[in-house]
């Protein structure tokens, strides 16, 4: 945890939790395509932040869950869109 202690503090994240190699990102505001654009901002500082210190993510464990009391939201998921890869909204969980 202390050698990835600077992911958060990173520009914009408001809420991060860790536990040993995993981090999830909490995000709230009006719209949920305006949190997908949020944590996408934030997870290209991340992927930055990475690569200057010589450490890679693993795609595969990325996950997106939505939270909404907006009925009318319940089939609109926006997806994050990073520099390098895009993230769907886990269809499990939602």
């Amino acid at each position: 945890m202390l050698y990835v202690s600077p992911l958060f503090k990173l520009d914009g994240l408001k809420n991060a939790f860790g536990y040993a190699d995993d981090v999830a990102i909490l995000e709230t505001s009006n719209s949920l395509e305006m949190n997908s654009n949020k944590i996408g901002k934030v997870i290209n500082q991340a992927l930055e932040w990475g690569e200057r210190e010589g450490l890679t993510f693993d795609r595969g464990k990325s996950e997106l869950i939505h939270f909404t009391r907006r009925h009318r939201h319940k089939n609109y998921n926006p997806a994050i869109q990073t520099n390098e890869f895009r993230i769907e909204v886990n269809q499990r969980m939602s």
